[in-house]
């Protein structure tokens, strides 16, 4: 009997032990969930010269980041081509007077699918390159170091260069492009232009 009881306890605490390694392990190794939609704003090369640094958000949504830089409620769906989102984001950008200017949109993925991340770029200048603005991103936000696949560029910037290497120096692939080729998640910095 005494036996039973022991065998008993020892057993349930194994399972109280198993169970909390467990929960425990699940937690702690498990990585905390990031935001897929970042918004960057790229600077004017005079601002670039003077040290002035890219800033960025992130969104849960690509319809969150769009908004974001349109100041319009978006609605894109989970999944859209590029066709749709294309139309919704230039419905938004035509509906309101801007301040800053949709320049750009790097996608995880080829084909500019937007469900594996983007990366949405805007500049504070309501003509973007239109007027001739020159624009650059002299290193890329965190997480997006060599990931870009595809690319399409908007704000009459005409040349979008991806650079190989920070600083707009290296190997470039003058882009909006549904495939990267050999720059395939290898940009590290960009620059905009008409």
């Amino acid at each position: 009997m005494k036996f039973r009881v022991a065998a008993g306890v020892i057993a349930f605490a194994s399972l109280l032990l198993i169970g909390r390694a467990t929960a425990h392990a699940g937690t702690s190794s498990d990585p905390p969930a990031q935001p897929r939609h970042i918004v960057a704003r790229a600077v004017a090369t005079d601002q670039a010269a003077r040290g002035v640094q890219v800033e960025y958000r992130s969104f849960s949504s690509f319809a969150e980041a769009i908004s974001f830089v349109t100041g319009v409620d978006v609605r894109i769906a989970p999944g859209a081509d590029i066709q749709s989102q294309t139309s919704a984001i230039q419905d938004a950008v035509k509906s309101r007077l801007l301040t800053n200017t949709l320049v750009g949109i790097d996608y995880d993925a080829a084909s500019f699918n937007s469900g594996q991340g983007t990366l949405t770029w805007y500049v504070d200048d309501p003509n973007g390159c239109s007027a001739g603005g020159v624009f650059v991103a002299s290193s890329m936000p965190a997480g997006w170091d060599d990931r870009v696949s595809s690319a399409q560029s908007f704000g009459g910037c005409s040349t979008w260069n991806h650079y190989q290497l920070t600083g707009m120096t290296g190997p470039y692939l003058p882009c909006t492009c549904s495939t990267m080729g050999v720059m395939d998640n290898q940009t590290s910095s960009e620059r905009w232009a008409p």
